[in-house]
């Protein structure tokens, strides 16, 4: 599979639109390698419970440290409004590492899926919590990190509005290429919020994709040539916001003869 279209002739349109809307795991000792992963994934997840209790607001940069000692028992500190202290451990879940991060005083519990790239889920207090963090080992100890992390008490993912698709078959008709005008208004909701898209518009053997991150409406003209056996392209929009949440669309397209 290859990508096509990628002409530096392909312009972005400008455009302008309407607004509308299980079993208990064994105790392993952790190598090195393996704290650095749990300790990563940890790190991005302690620091998503940051967050003052009104849902939607500026975000919060969060910092906290986590340590690991030879046995994997793992503990953290983090600083207000995030409870000061708990323990975590882990275990894979269908081929994941995940993180269950639980607060010493009671006030929730927070799982991490993932590695580099994390989705969070949480309970009690912080179950709406999301964000995206990093961290780095400390300069003295390998299993001690020192993190940080943009967090919101904001668990709803961004939407497009207004998508609309338009498709021309090009002459020479025999050769198969097609002309897709394809816009739409990537809606977070929180409107100051830049959203991140990825657009993929897939013939099967051959695909064309955009990528960006925006507050305003998008528009692109694109070019694919569907192979002979092909009766419609596959449209796949994924979106997310500055901390993590995700949505993702599909659509058939119907190709005109």
């Amino acid at each position: 599979m290859h990508a096509y279209g990628d002409d530096p002739t392909e312009r972005v349109v400008p455009h302008s639109a309407h607004l509308v809307k299980r079993g208990a795991m064994a105790r392993t000792p952790m190598s090195r390698f393996d704290v650095r992963v749990v300790l990563a994934t940890v790190i991005a997840l302690v620091a998503l419970t940051g967050l003052p209790g009104a849902a939607g607001g500026t975000p919060t940069r969060v910092l906290f440290t986590v340590r690991a000692d030879p046995a994997g028992d793992m503990t953290f500190t983090a600083t207000p409004p995030f409870c000061a202290e708990g323990s975590t451990v882990r275990r894979p879940v269908g081929g994941v590492q995940q993180a269950t991060m639980t607060c010493a005083d009671g006030s929730g519990t927070i799982v991490a899926r993932g590695a580099s790239a994390l989705s969070f889920t949480g309970t009690g207090k912080y179950a709406d919590l999301r964000g995206q963090g990093s961290c780095a080992h400390d300069a003295t100890e390998n299993t001690v990190e020192h993190c940080q992390a943009l967090v919101d008490h904001d668990a709803v993912a961004p939407q497009a509005r207004d998508l609309a698709v338009k498709v021309l078959l090009q002459k020479p008709k025999k050769l198969r290429i097609y002309s897709l005008r394809v816009s739409f208004k990537p809606e977070d909701n929180l409107a100051e919020n830049s959203v991140r898209y990825a657009l993929v518009v897939d013939a099967g053997s051959q695909f064309v994709k955009r990528s960006g991150a925006t507050t305003a409406p998008v528009a692109y003209t694109l070019r694919i040539r569907a192979p002979k056996n092909v009766r419609s392209l596959r449209l796949t929009l994924t979106m997310a916001d500055p901390v993590g949440n995700e949505s993702r669309l599909s659509q058939a397209i119907r190709l005109p003869r």
